[in-house]
């Protein structure tokens, strides 16, 4: 049994490396994920952190249990950033989820994309915004599950602006109290944010 998490507010300044991920906890409802990356110079390597490495799910069928796919979700985001200058050889990653909470990797890798690429480069992300979307080696963005609950975690805690994958745009998602950014690649996210 997991305690449910406290909800989440935005920063109230950008950050180098710091960005609001979207999750869904195990009753459904949505969640900010607070997202940290830090790049360090030197030899190569990935850590990730702060999330549980397997949860409990409970459904009309029973429970069953599930491991994260947070680290695989993070080597892909390393992959793709080798097109923007970095090198898995020359920089060590590290990816930290604060709360302990479930992640389910894929649909964080947009949200880690943009936190690696800020701590890379040392530009800040602007604090309120938040993402969510699955991302592939040549950047495209692919659909997630959760995406209302999602985007109405994002209202609630505070966010301006939401990315969400292009498939999951529904014309509701226009009518809500924030702004509801539909993207295909990770390039357009790069663009509207920096």
């Amino acid at each position: 049994h997991y305690q449910p998490v406290a909800e989440r507010r935005i920063h109230e300044i950008p950050q180098i490396g710091v960005v609001n991920g979207l999750g869904v906890q195990p009753d459904g409802s949505g969640l900010l994920l607070m997202i940290e990356a830090s790049v360090k110079k030197g030899a190569g390597g990935l850590t990730v952190t702060g999330i549980l490495e397997e949860e409990e799910l409970k459904g009309r069928q029973g429970s069953y249990k599930r491991k994260s796919n947070a680290r695989t979700a993070a080597e892909t985001v390393l992959t793709l950033l080798e097109e923007f200058g970095f090198s898995k050889e020359a920089y060590a990653v590290h990816l930290h989820f604060p709360g302990g909470i479930p992640v389910d990797g894929p649909s964080a890798g947009l949200a880690m994309f943009l936190a690696v690429y800020s701590a890379f480069t040392g530009t800040p992300v602007p604090h309120d915004i938040a993402l969510t979307g699955e991302i592939t080696l040549h950047g495209q963005v692919l659909p997630v599950g959760g995406v209302e609950e999602k985007i109405k975690a994002a209202a609630a805690a505070g966010a301006k602006r939401v990315w969400i994958p292009q498939e999951n745009a529904k014309e509701a998602y226009q009518q809500m109290e924030i702004e509801v950014i539909p993207v295909k690649e990770v390039q357009e996210v790069l663009e509207a944010v920096f």
